[in-house]
């Protein structure tokens, strides 16, 4: 039945590039979503939401528009992924959520566009495992190494354009995202070996005189974000004047400066907000002072103007300041393996190391399991509890039982989206500390730093 609606639906699309009555600026985008977890795509322009499409009975879904620009989207299902529209395009899309990147292909009209970026994508992510070992090299052997890794994107898009059927527009985004890719990697190694004594040579930062900051096309693709985000990492480090500190993104008097930077030299306005709003939300969630939380979200109202920005910071102050030192947790409703309801305080016994996992990042969940049963070990005066953060309680289940975890131990949230706002979880690496009686003693601790055991030892 399955493979019937995916030729129906893919015969349909084909179709209306032939019919003489199609508009000539209708862009047609449906498809197939498997192991759904949830019952609508969304689609956005920048972080515009365009429509929110519902799946039907067999998790397809398909959507008509007549009025869409040209340009970068967003289609989310959970996970998010970009693409690229133009009108006349009339393009399926199939994505296994257990493998969300690694399965996403196109058919139909733009497919080849759209297949092209996630290919680039993809080959970005298998780079990356190449870096932690070419950060150890000098600085012109790391530039010879990037140099052969960006031939083969080159040749890799030149195959895909032989024909010469991408425009320029399509065509400067495309060499923009995989020079930007590069930048990103320098500006990363640079990082990496900041406190080294290396000495560059003269033109290994000559790129940064072509970084846009005003590309209005540009300013939701990830290449181009990921590089501004590492650029202007590394300015506001390069403006600290006490060079011994460390910085990073837990450290107030860095992203001050980094926030204050990205005010007075982003052009686009957009950008601008969103670079702020992200470095702001980003610091709050490692950030465990109160005062510097305060003088943070301070800043951010004084260089942030947009309007959905300051609501929703406002919201996020209001709930970390219910989660400070000293109050007590959230009372959640958890459900347990055996499909019984329990709330939060009632399984807090004594003091209460509280965790977050996902079965959709088995890497993840594997490592923070066997961290708890090293601590555990180590630390008997704690409990350890686990939380999932997922809505699909049979794969919750199925992973618990699978991997033989403690069921007296591991619990969902009965409602994930109350969970996520009043716990502030937007990283699977958060975690809290609680006394006996669910008094907060750490709102932002993370098993996979040091400074976690130094905090079990301090309670």
């Amino acid at each position: 039945m399955s493979k019937l609606l995916t030729i129906a639906l893919l015969f349909f699309f084909l179709s209306c590039n032939t019919t003489h009555d199609k508009k000539e600026n209708s862009i047609w985008i449906g498809g197939e979503i498997v192991n759904p977890n949830g019952n609508n795509v969304r689609l956005y322009k920048g972080e515009k939401l365009i429509d929110s499409i519902p799946l039907d009975e067999h998790n397809f879904f398909i959507y008509k528009n007549d009025t869409l620009p040209e340009g970068l989207y967003t289609f989310t299902h959970k996970e998010f992924q970009v693409f690229y529209l133009k009108p006349g395009d009339s393009l399926m899309l199939r994505v296994n959520t257990l493998e969300f990147d690694e399965s996403l292909t196109y058919t139909g009209k733009g497919a080849k566009r759209n297949n092209l970026l996630m290919e680039l994508f993809l080959i970005n992510e298998e780079e990356n495992k190449l870096m932690p070992a070419y950060y150890t090299l000098s600085p012109k052997d790391f530039d010879k190494k990037l140099d052969s890794l960006k031939n083969i994107r080159k040749h890799i898009y030149s195959l895909y354009n032989q024909n010469l059927e991408f425009d320029s527009k399509f065509d400067k985004i495309v060499r923009a995202g995989i020079n930007y890719d590069y930048f990103s990697k320098k500006e990363r190694y640079t990082a990496v070996n900041r406190y080294k004594n290396i000495k560059y040579p003269d033109k290994f930062y000559s790129y940064r005189d072509s970084i846009d900051l005003k590309n209005n096309e540009l300013q939701w693709y990830f290449s181009y974000y990921r590089l501004l985000n590492r650029f202007f990492d590394n300015l506001a480090w390069e403006n600290n004047t006490n060079k011994q500190q460390r910085l990073h993104q837990a450290n107030y008097n860095h992203v001050s400066q980094k926030i204050k930077l990205i005010d007075s030299l982003v052009q686009n306005n957009d950008l601008r907000n969103s670079m702020i709003f992200n470095s702001t939300k980003r610091y709050l969630e490692s950030c465990t002072s109160d005062e510097d939380r305060s003088k943070i979200v301070n800043l951010f109202f004084k260089t942030n103007n947009n309007k959905r920005h300051n609501k929703l910071m406002l919201d996020l102050a209001k709930q970390y300041k219910k989660l400070k030192v000293g109050n007590v947790i959230p009372n959640l409703l958890l459900s347990t393996t055996d499909t019984t309801f329990i709330d939060l305080h009632s399984i807090i016994k004594k003091p209460t190391a509280i965790y977050f996992w996902s079965a959709n990042a088995e890497n993840h969940y594997r490592e923070i399991h066997n961290r708890v049963k090293s601590y555990s070990k180590k630390f008997p005066q704690y409990d350890f509890i686990a939380i999932n953060i997922d809505t699909n309680f049979n794969l919750w289940k199925n992973v618990v039982s699978n991997r033989t975890y403690n069921p007296l131990t591991e619990y969902q949230f009965k409602n994930l989206d109350e969970a996520r706002k009043k716990l502030v979880i937007s990283s699977l690496n958060k975690a809290f500390i609680v006394s006996e009686k669910g008094v907060i003693k750490q709102n932002n601790a993370n098993l996979f730093t040091p400074r976690f055991e130094i905090m079990l030892k301090k309670q």
